[in-house]
């Protein structure tokens, strides 16, 4: 019978003890690892006692006097190689900290003096505040004032993180600050002075080497999938074991990891570990398609971000060859690019699935001109469950797939065929986005709903059970797509049974895009149990202005740009249904924005029930 895994973790420690010869740190090891056991039993109750016992026993190795003196070594005078950062920062974000203010992700804290921990900070500010992206927004600000503010705040965060802390050194964030402290190195430290020039190295160094000892154990998991042989070689590190990362994380740790490799004169070993890990994580985190494996927009950016900033720093580090270029890099780049592409609204921005947000439509140019790929937006990502059709000014993004799998899920909806749709560079049917603090149970519960999604709802219950505390719980066993594209239509069924389990029904939505993109068809169908409450709802972006006619039983819908269309729904019998405009909020940015939905009420009957709707401009039939 094999060992509980923090017993393994117990031995690893005392293993390290022996090994370097340190029997005093033994003793206390162990006497703390007593208490932990008492410690643990007081944490959070979500996390059972084995968890707890070995958070404790990690907390324990990493921030010993053992550990530090494994991960420091000789700090480089200079860097052997730059890579340059193309990405357009913000320089009103950067005046902001300049005024004394951290502002991302919705929220806002003192910068001078800086809250580096705020009690409620969401997760999104301190990942961005902790992985030193906000450098490059002082950057586009330019002056010395920028630069002496980035190095004050560095100084500030060394004070207090240097050396190894709870949270702000896992390795999603160890890796961020790696690749923007390199990347930035010539905006920060180039006249810097060489105490602290040596300073911020020296951290570098023990980010470097505590990466190294990571993430043969983080992607161990991957390897056994695929070769049950290959964990003996990434497996021989002898420290409790890090958490397996998952998806776009572990492209983002792996660009951290190919930064230090060809930035650090004695960074050979990184170099070859990420070389070695690269084509599992591509594997891993980008589908066939070039899609994301969490299915989430944003994720997509920031992935082939990644792969950008990995191609760049091996050309002009240690691999200047394109023929040295791992093969799978730059196909997983046309791919990746091609996807991006595939999610963009006709205002630049991304459309909202799955925890994405619209993000800014000037880095996403930039992003895809750095990808120096070709081609056209796909029509669909069969891997990544999404269909897109596309006729004259209008475009329409229709979720078709499954939820993302378990672990991958964390920012997951319940959005099963919803849809969005544009027109031109406005937006007209959305999703209502999310909110920037994913980790806030109560909104992301709200955000991730079935009735936050332009879709259909039965008795007020999701498709999918939205876990309170981030994820998917029970979800559908089946889903089926089927598009046919014929002269002037393009014609989308999608199929699921996320309500058999509670509400007996199954759901099938139709979308036909025709008349040179003036008409949108739908038809939603139930199947299953009657006397079932079913909710329709459409939701508006905030500018759109809309009115009721018809005694209730049509919506004019004025753009922004005064172009006019008609809603309409009716029931199979041809009988016009009643609609609502109801209250609602979109999330497409990191502040909520008041809006309307279009919303249809009615009871389903036995067998069969339908509804047909349509969006058609004014003057056309």
């Amino acid at each position: 019978m094999s060992r509980p895994r923090f017993l393994n973790d117990l031995v690893a420690i005392f293993t390290l003890s022996i090994r370097a010869s340190s029997f005093n740190l033994a003793i206390p090891v162990l006497s703390e690892f007593i208490l932990s056991n008492v410690i643990a039993t007081s944490l959070p109750p979500e996390f059972d006692l084995m968890t707890r016992m070995r958070h404790r026993l990690q907390s324990l190795a990493y921030a010993s006097s053992l550990y530090r003196m494994m991960i420091s070594g000789p700090v480089p005078k200079a860097l052997e190689v730059v890579p340059s950062d193309p990405w357009p920062g913000d320089s009103a974000i950067g005046e902001s900290i300049v005024d004394g203010k951290f502002s991302f992700a919705g929220q806002s804290f003192s910068a001078h003096p800086p809250q580096w921990l705020p009690e409620k900070a969401n997760t999104a500010w301190l990942t961005t505040v902790h992985g030193f992206e906000w450098l490059r927004d002082l950057r586009s600000l330019g002056g010395d004032t920028a630069r002496r503010v980035a190095r004050s705040l560095m100084a500030s965060w060394l004070d207090r993180f240097e050396q190894w802390s709870p949270y702000v050194w896992e390795p999603h964030l160890v890796a961020l600050r790696l690749t923007h402290l390199i990347a930035m190195h010539d905006f920060v430290l180039a006249s810097a002075d060489t105490p602290f020039r040596m300073r911020v190295f020296e951290c570098l160094v023990r980010h470097h080497k505590h990466l190294l000892r990571l993430l043969p154990r983080a992607v161990a998991g991957y390897v056994m999938q695929e070769d049950e042989d290959a964990p003996e070689k990434l497996n021989n590190v002898n420290l409790p074991a890090a958490a397996q990362l998952q998806g776009v994380e572990l492209i983002l740790v792996l660009r951290g990891l190919i930064f230090a490799g060809v930035a650090f004169p004695d960074g050979d070993k990184a170099l070859k570990l990420g070389l070695e890990i690269m084509p599992i994580a591509l594997r891993h985190a980008i589908l066939a398609d070039g899609s994301n494996a969490e299915r989430n927009p944003t994720q997509q950016m920031i992935a082939l971000k990644c792969l950008v900033d990995i191609r760049h720093a091996l050309k002009c580090g240690k691999i200047p060859h394109k023929a040295s270029m791992p093969p799978e890099l730059p196909i997983a780049i046309e791919r990746a690019a091609a996807a991006l592409r595939f999610y963009r609204h006709g205002d630049g921005a991304l459309c909202l699935f799955n925890g994405a947000q619209e993000e800014n439509p000037v880095m996403l140019e930039a992003l895809l001109t750095q990808a120096d790929t070709r081609g056209r937006a796909p029509k669909s990502l069969v891997q990544g469950g999404y269909e897109r059709l596309s006729l004259g000014r209008m475009l329409v993004f229709v979720d078709v797939g499954a939820p993302p799998s378990t672990g991958l899920d964390s920012a997951a909806h319940a959005g099963l065929s919803s849809f969005e749709c544009s027109i031109g560079r406005e937006r007209l049917f959305v999703n209502c986005g999310a909110h920037p603090g994913h980790d806030n149970d109560d909104w992301y519960a709200a955000m991730a709903a079935t009735a936050a999604h332009t879709t259909l709802n039965v008795d007020d219950k999701n498709n999918c059970e939205v876990l309170a505390n981030g994820g998917i719980g029970a979800r559908p066993d089946s889903i089926e797509c089927l598009r046919e594209d014929t002269k002037g239509q393009q014609h989308v069924v999608v199929t699921h049974d996320g309500y058999v389990a509670g509400e007996q029904l199954i759901h099938q939505r139709i979308l036909t895009l025709m008349n040179e993109g003036d008409v949108l068809r739908g038809e939603d169908k139930v199947s299953g149990k009657e006397g079932k409450n079913i909710t329709l709802r459409f939701h508006l972006h905030p500018l759109v202005q809309t009115s009721l006619i018809q005694n209730g039983k049509a919506v004019l819908i004025k753009m922004p740009g005064g172009n006019g269309y008609r809603f309409r729904c009716e029931n199979a019998h041809g009988e016009a249904q009643m609609l609502s405009l109801d209250e609602t909020l979109y999330y497409g940015k990191t502040y909520a924005r008041p809006g309307r939905q279009i919303v249809v009420r009615g009871i389903t009957n036995p067998g069969d029930t339908k509804w047909l709707w349509s969006l058609i401009r004014e003057g056309k039939k």
